[in-house]
C-alpha cells in the first residue's frame, strides 16, 4: 500500500500529520501511521499506536497515542504498477503515472520483468522507476530506458539503473551512439565523461532485494539538458527502448532481453483516458453512434460502487478544452424534460470540471441553484483533461441526492434511458446541443453492458452463429463450453428477464415446469443479464445435473449428440408464444474435450472450410478456416518418410511467387519436436523471425501436431492479428485480400528451413471464400513457365520489335528512296512488319498470362497487391493502345489530303503513349517481382534504356535538322550516319530484351 501524508507546518516546529485505522469512529486501540519530525530528528514516516484512556494520571482518561519499540521509519523500494500520485493538489488526485510493463511474448527472448514508469513532476523534472529481475546468478548488471524518436537503437539518452563491476547499485546517463566501423556496423552504449551524470538525480534510491534490482529518482532534466548530458525534448514523441543484460567495470554489455514501446509515447501526456476494453466487465458503458453506426466517440461509462457512490466518465470530441461539454442524462421515459444530468463542462473560459446540471420541463438545460458549493464533496477523485482531440472527466459521484436543491441527480435502482449531449457553452451554461444520443432501451446502472464475443468462438468456447433462419436471425448468438450452457432468457409480462427451464411438449409447444422457479437461483449461478443498446444478452454458468423432481429440466449425456435449437420471439402470462425466428444447427456433442482427429478430412473442404489440395506425389495439403477476424484454423498434412528434421509449409502471397510473404509451418527443426511457427520468406529463402518462439503459445491455441501412419498433421487455431515487435513479418489476415497459397515442402535444419523440394501454388482467393478450387488447375511448374512466357513475348514485342518500328519510320524515311519492293518504300515495310509482329506476340504474351491467373482480373480491385494491380492496369492499357494502331493506320488519308498531319500526329501519340506505358509496366515488374527478376537494380536500368534511347535521338535528330547543314553534297553522308545510328540502337534495344528475359529465364 502506498500512503502519502500532507499538512501545514509551523516554521518553528514540523509537528506531525497521522492518520489512524478505527473501527468505531473514536480515538483508542487503533494502528497509526504518522509522517512526523521528534524533537532532534529529521522527518520520516513511523508507525504508532492509539491506546484506550487508563488510569495513569499521564494520560487524564483519554486515549493517547504511544510509541512502539524499535520501529523506525520504514521505506519500501518495490516497483507498483498500480500506484497514484498525490501532490496535495486536488487537480491531480488520481492523476496515474505512466507505465510501460511490457509482455513476455514482446521482448526478445522475454522480459525478465523489466519495468519503467515516469511522471512529469514540471516542465523541468522528471520523476522515474526502474526495474527487472536479476540474473540466475544473483548479480545486479542493469536495465536502462532510451527515447529514441525512430524505434531504432543509436544517437539517444539512457537513463539506466546499473551496478558496474566494483560498484554499488545507481542511476546514470548514457548515450546510445550509432554503429561504426569501431563497433562492427552495430549501435552501441558508450559512457558519459566524468562522474557528475549522477548530480542530475534528487532523492535517488536503489535496492537489491528478492531476486529485483530497484531504482527511482526525480530527474533534473532542464539543467541535464543545459549541460548537453541528456538529449530529451519533453513535447516530443519517443519510443521507449528497454534492454536488460549484464555489466563490466567499463559499462553496460550486450543486452540478454530487449523491447521497444509499440508507438512513441509524449511523456508530458500521463493522464486518463476512456478504456472501451472494460466496458461490460467491469463498467456499463454506452457509447453513442452516428446514424451510419460508425462511433462517434462520445461515450459514458459508470460503476456502482452501493447506493451512495457511483464512478462515471464521459469522453467526447472536441476541437478546444473552453467552451465545450458533454453530459449524460437519466431519463426514466426517454425524453429531456425533467431530468437530472451530470456534465463535464468548461463554461465559458473555466476550467474543465464535472458538475450537476438539470433539463427544465421543456428539455432546456439549467444551472441549479447553489450547486457549485457541493462539487468539491460530490466529485471525489476527479480528473478532467483535453487531451489528442477529446474532452474526458471521470469522478467518484456522490449520487444520494442534495439538500441544496431535489434536481440534483439521486440514485435509484429503476432501469434509465441515458442521454448523451455534446455542444458548445457560455458563462451562464450549455448551449443548445449540437449532437444527441439516446440509448435504446432503458437498464440500471447496477448492470454492467454486456454483448457476445464473437471473437473467442472455436477458441474459449464452441459456439452457434446462425447465419439463415426462418424470418431472419435477429442477431441470435448461442454459446456452450462445457458448464456454459443457456437454456431459456426471456421476460414474462410484467417480470423481469431471468434464465429458466422450460420444456417443449409433443405439440410442439413450450410449457413452464411446474414448480421450477424454486431451483433457478440454485441451477443459474454467475448469471448476468443485459438489456442494452437494442441487445438482449445473458451468460451463466448452468447445474446440469438435473432435478429429480422433474425430468424435464434439462439433464446432460457427454455421449448425446444433440441439436441445437435457437429461438426467439414473445412471451404471455403462460410463457413462450410461437417463435418469430428459429435455427435448427447440425447434431454435436458439447463436450469441448471433442478434438477433431489426427488426419485432414476432405469432406467438409468447400462447406466448413477452405482447402488447397496438391496434386504432388506427397499429397501436401492445406485448409483454412475463417472464425472471426483475429482467428483462422489452419490445416496442414502430408505424406512423409521421416519422422524428424522435416517440414511442410504454408505461405500466404500477393504474386503467386515466393518473394516477401508470410509463412504458417508445421515443422520439426533438427532436435525439436513437430509443431507449428511462424516465419518468413524475405526473397526466395525462408528466414526465422526474432523472438517468434515467444509469441507461439498464445497465438497458436488448441495445437495438434503428429506423424501417424506416414502422415504429418498439424492443426491449430492461429492468432491472426499479427505481431507488431515482427515488422510486418507474423501473418496479419486481412479480409479483402486476395492470396495465392504456396505450399512447400522439404527438410529443416536446426535453426532454419532448407529449399523446398516440393512445391505448388494455388489459385488466388478471399480466405472466406470455401468455394475456391481446392486445387491450382494446373502444376506451379506450367504456372511459371506461363508467367516467364509471358514476361519474355512482351520484352521481344515492345524492346525490339516496337522500337525497331518507331525508329524506321522516324528517322529513315528518305534512305533507300529508290527501293520499292512491291511497290512500297524501305522503311514502310520495316515499320508495318515489326508492329505486326509486336502486336502478334503481345497477344501471345496476354494469353498466357490470363491462363496462369486461370483468367481471373488483377487489376484495381482484385486486392492482388499494389504493384501487381498497377501493373496490370498500366499494361491493359498499353495493349489497347497498340491493338488500337492497324485500325487507326487503316483510315489514314493520302499522304498529299491536307488532314493527313492531324493522322500522323494521332498515330505518333498512340504509340509514343503505348510506349512509355509499356516501359512503365515493364519497370514496375523488374523492379517489383523479386520472384522471377533477380536482379533488382539492373533490371529497372535496363527497362528504361529503350525509351530513353528513342528520346535522346529524337532530340538530336532534331536538333541537326534545324541547323541547316545538311545540302546535295552530304546528304548521303548524313543519311548513312543516321542509318548507321538506327542500326546501334536496334542492336542495343535488342541487346537489352534479350538480357532482360536471359534474367526472366533463369528467376525462381
Amino acid at each position: 500500500m502506498q500512503i502519502e501524508l500532507t499538512a501545514k507546518a509551523n516554521d518553528s516546529n514540523v509537528g506531525y500529520a497521522a492518520v489512524g485505522f478505527s473501527l468505531d469512529n473514536m480515538m483508542g486501540d487503533e494502528s497509526v501511521i504518522e509522517c512526523s519530525a521528534l524533537n532532534g530528528d529529521s522527518l520520516a514516516l513511523k508507525i504508532s499506536y492509539n491506546i484506550n484512556a487508563t488510569a495513569d494520571p499521564s494520560t487524564k482518561g483519554k486515549p493517547t497515542n504511544q510509541r512502539l519499540s524499535g520501529i523506525e521509519a520504514i521505506s519500501h523500494n518495490t516497483f507498483d504498477a498500480s500506484t497514484f500520485r498525490f501532490s496535495g493538489n486536488k487537480a491531480t488526485l488520481g492523476q496515474s503515472k505512466g507505465c510501460f510493463i511490457p509482455t513476455e511474448a514482446e521482448c526478445y527472448q522475454g522480459c525478465n520483468g523489466m519495468r519503467f514508469s515516469w511522471l512529469m513532476k514540471s516542465s523541468n523534472l522528471l520523476e522515474i522507476e526502474l526495474s527487472v529481475r536479476m540474473d540466475t546468478n544473483g548479480n545486479a548488471g542493469y536495465v536502462g530506458v532510451g527515447f529514441s524518436t525512430d524505434d531504432m537503437m543509436g544517437d539517444e539518452s539512457v537513463i539506466e539503473c546499473s551496478a558496474l563491476q566494483g560498484e554499488p547499485l545507481s542511476l546514470k546517463l548514457s548515450y546510445n551512439i550509432n554503429g561504426s566501423t569501431t563497433t562492427d556496423g552495430e549501435p552501441t552504449n558508450q559512457r558519459l565523461s566524468g562522474d557528475q551524470v549522477f548530480k542530475y538525480f534528487v532523492n535517488a534510491t536503489a535496492s537489491l532485494s528478492d531476486g529485483m534490482i530497484y531504482c527511482s529518482a526525480v530527474l533534473n532534466i532542464a539543467d541535464a539538458v543545459s549541460d548537453g548530458r541528456l538529449k530529451f525534448d519533453t513535447g516530443a514523441l519517443y519510443y521507449l527502448l528497454m534492454a536488460n543484460g549484464p555489466t563490466s567495470a567499463n559499462g553496460l554489455l550486450h543486452h540478454v532481453h530487449d523491447v521497444t514501446s509499440v508507438k512513441p509515447l509524449n511523456l508530458s501526456n500521463v493522464v486518463p483516458s476512456f478504456d472501451t476494453d472494460s466496458c461490460g466487465i467491469l463498467k456499463g458503458c454506452f457509447l453513442a453512434s452516428n446514424p451510419d453506426n460508425t462511433p462517434s466517440g462520445v461515450a459514458v461509462s459508470y460503476h456502482v460502487g452501493n447506493d451512495s457512490f457511483i464512478y462515471f466518465e464521459l469522453v467526447a470530441p472536441s476541437t478546444s478544452k473552453y467552451g465545450t461539454f458533454v453530459a449524460v442524462t437519466f431519463s426514466l421515459d426517454g425524453s429531456m424534460a425533467n431530468t437530472p444530468a451530470v456534465e463535464c463542462s468548461s463554461l465559458g473560459t473555466d476550467d474543465l470540471s464535472m458538475k450537476f446540471s438539470y433539463n427544465d420541463a421543456s428539455g432546456k438545460n439549467v444551472r441549479i441553484a447553489g450547486e457549485e458549493s457541493i462539487r468539491n464533496s460530490y466529485f471525489t477523485y476527479e480528473s478532467a483533461v483535453f487531451q489528442d482531440g477529446q474532452i474526458y472527466c471521470k469522478a467518484l459521484v456522490n449520487v444520494q441526492g442534495s439538500p441544496v436543491s431535489n434536481e440534483i441527480f439521486t440514485y435509484t435502482t429503476s432501469p434509465y434511458v441515458l442521454i448523451l449531449t455534446t455542444g458548445g457553452t457560455d458563462k451562464n451554461g450549455l448551449l443548445p446541443p449540437t449532437s444527441s444520443y439516446t440509448a435504446a432501451l432503458a437498464t440500471p446502472l447496477s448492470r454492467n453492458e454486456a454483448k457476445f464475443n464473437a471473437g473467442t468462438c472455436n477458441v474459449e468456447k464452441n459456439c452457434v452463429l446462425p447465419d439463415e433462419c426462418y424470418r431472419g436471425c435477429n442477431g441470435m448468438g448461442f454459446s456452450y463450453k462445457g458448464n456454459d450452457y443457456v437454456i431459456e432468457c426471456s421476460a414474462l409480462p410484467n417480470q423481469e428477464y431471468s434464465l429458466k427451464f422450460s420444456y417443449n411438449n409433443d405439440s410442439p409447444r413450450n410449457v413452464r415446469i411446474p414448480a421450477e422457479e424454486s431451483i433457478e437461483s440454485t441451477y443459474f449461478t454467475q448469471s448476468n443479464i443485459v438489456t442494452v443498446d437494442g441487445e438482449l444478452y445473458c451468460s451463466a454458468v448452468v447445474d446440469v445435473s438435473g432435478w429429480a423432481l422433474n425430468d424435464q429440466v434439462f439433464t446432460y449425456n457427454p455421449a448425446q449428440a444433440y441439436y441445437l435449437l435457437l429461438a426467439s420471439g414473445f412471451t404471455d402470462s403462460n410463457g413462450l408464444t410461437i417463435h418469430k425466428h428459429t435455427y435448427v444447427s447440425t447434431p454435436r456433442l458439447l463436450d469441448e474435450s471433442d478434438t477433431p482427429p489426427n488426419s485432414f478430412n476432405t469432406a467438409t473442404c468447400g462447406t466448413k472450410k477452405g482447402c488447397f489440395i496438391s496434386d504432388q506425389p506427397n499429397a501436401m495439403r492445406a485448409s483454412y478456416q475463417v472464425l472471426s477476424a483475429q482467428f483462422i484454423r489452419i490445416e496442414l498434412s502430408m505424406k512423409t518418410s521421416t519422422i524428424t528434421s522435416l517440414y511442410l509449409a504454408l505461405g500466404f502471397s500477393f504474386d503467386n511467387q515466393m518473394g516477401n510473404d508470410n509463412v504458417i509451418e508445421c515443422s520439426a527443426l533438427t532436435g525439436q519436436s513437430l509443431s507449428m511457427k511462424f516465419s518468413y520468406n524475405p526473397s526466395h529463402t525462408n528466414a526465422r523471425i526474432k523472438g517468434e518462439e515467444t509469441i507461439r503459445s498464445q497465438y497458436f491455441q488448441n495445437e495438434t501436431a503428429a506423424i501417424t501412419d506416414g502422415v504429418l498433421y498439424c492443426t491449430a487455431v492461429v492468432d491472426v492479428r499479427g505481431w507488431p515487435s515482427s515488422n510486418g513479418q507474423v501473418f496479419q489476415y486481412n479480409a479483402n485480400q486476395t492470396y495465392y497459397l504456396l505450399l512447400a515442402a522439404g527438410s529443416a535444419l536446426s535453426s532454419s528451413l532448407t529449399q523446398h523440394k516440393t512445391t505448388d501454388v494455388s489459385s488466388p482467393r478471399l480466405l472466406t471464400d470455401y468455394d475456391a478450387d481446392s486445387s491450382n488447375g494446373m502444376n506451379s511448374t506450367t504456372k511459371g513457365s506461363l508467367i516467364k512466357a509471358h514476361a519474355i513475348l512482351m520484352l521481344l514485342a515492345w524492346f525490339i520489335f516496337v522500337p525497331t518500328a518507331a525508329m524506321f519510320a522516324r528517322f529513315l524515311r528518305s534512305s533507300w528512296p529508290t527501293l520499292r519492293p512491291g511497290g512500297i518504300l524501305i522503311w514502310f515495310h520495316v515499320h508495318r512488319t515489326s508492329n505486326s509482329i509486336a502486336i502478334t506476340l503481345m497477344t501471345a504474351s496476354f494469353i498466357c498470362i490470363l491462363t496462369a491467373n486461370n483468367w481471373k482480373w488483377k487489376g484495381p480491385g482484385s486486392h492482388s497487391g499494389k504493384w501487381v494491380e498497377a501493373h496490370t492496369m498500366i499494361g491493359i492499357i498499353a495493349l489497347c493502345l497498340a491493338w488500337m494502331q492497324p485500325f487507326v493506320s487503316a483510315m489514314r488519308c493520302n499522304p498529299s489530303h491536307p488532314r493527313r498531319p492531324y493522322f500522323n500526329w494521332v498515330h505518333r501519340g498512340i504509340g509514343a503513349t503505348a510506349m512509355v506505358l509499356a516501359t512503365t509496366a515493364i519497370a514496375i515488374a523488374a523492379y517489383h517481382f523479386l520472384s522471377i527478376w533477380p536482379h533488382q537494380l539492373i533490371q529497372l536500368v535496363l527497362s528504361l534504356v529503350p525509351l530513353v534511347l528513342i528520346l535522346s535521338m529524337s532530340t538530336g535528330f532534331l536538333l541537326v535538322d534545324r541547323k541547316d547543314i545538311i545540302n546535295d553534297l552530304n546528304f548521303k553522308k548524313v543519311q548513312r550516319n543516321r542509318e548507321l545510328v538506327v542500326y546501334i540502337a536496334v542492336i542495343i534495344t535488342a541487346a537489352v530484351a534479350i538480357t532482360l528475359s536471359v534474367f526472366v529465364g533463369i528467376g525462381a
